[in-house]
């Protein structure tokens, strides 16, 4: 098992591989993609962590179907990592992630809102050094799929010929860029009745904190 939520069966002989291919096709484990952009690392969240905040495996599975629809060219891209932690614990890596996301909560009067936190910028700086993803803002979860297509499409959009994402990150000052970017996605006075119900539930939220799986 790899760091990647990943598993690497090791001295397969060639003659196998189609077989393993097809095997692993009817269980649904050969999608392209492996430890690529749209390969997202998740941690378990609310679904057996006490200490999740928001569903980390629903917001995952709808932040790849963005990927796999409307961003196939991503799907093999080799220079983003997404990451996700249902909590701020980052069990999901989100901290060292190009586009990390942590579960969280919002106050909508006196009711609460499952939320992302959005980072962005960290990773593997390719010469041994990593660096930490910056904090950029806080939205619904439910809009955590319109943030990643919102940053891939900008990215897409204005990055030079061959530019890497991290590197365009720092060149249009990254933080300040993508928190305007994303700022209308903040505003909570046009939420609808859907943004009160996490990814994968379907009853309304709200914030309960007991022992985690990482403690």
């Amino acid at each position: 098992v790899t760091i990647n939520q990943g598993m690497m069966l090791k001295y397969v002989p060639k003659a196998a591989l189609p077989n393993i291919y097809t095997e692993l096709s009817a269980i649904n484990l050969a999608e392209p993609g492996f430890d690529r952009t749209f390969d997202i690392t998740s941690c378990p969240g609310t679904d057996t962590c006490n200490l999740g905040i928001s569903s980390s495996t629903g917001a995952t599975e709808a932040l790849e179907k963005v990927i796999r629809n409307e961003f196939p060219e991503m799907i093999r891209n080799n220079d983003i990592k997404i990451k996700l932690s249902g909590c701020m614990n980052a069990c999901g890596q989100h901290t060292i992630a190009n586009i990390g996301f942590h579960g969280s909560s919002l106050k909508a009067g006196a009711a609460t809102v499952p939320a992302l936190q959005v980072l962005i910028g960290g990773g593997n700086s390719g010469n041994g050094e990593g660096r930490m993803a910056d904090k950029i803002i806080k939205v619904p979860s439910k809009r955590g799929t319109s943030a990643l297509r919102m940053i891939l499409s900008d990215y897409e959009n204005n990055a030079l010929e061959g530019e890497y994402f991290n590197s365009y990150y720092d060149r249009v000052n990254g933080k300040d860029h993508f928190y305007n970017l994303l700022k209308p996605l903040k505003d909570l006075d046009n939420l609808t009745p859907d943004e009160f119900i996490d990814w994968g539930h379907s009853e309304q939220f709200e914030t309960a904190i007991g022992v985690g799986e990482c403690a």
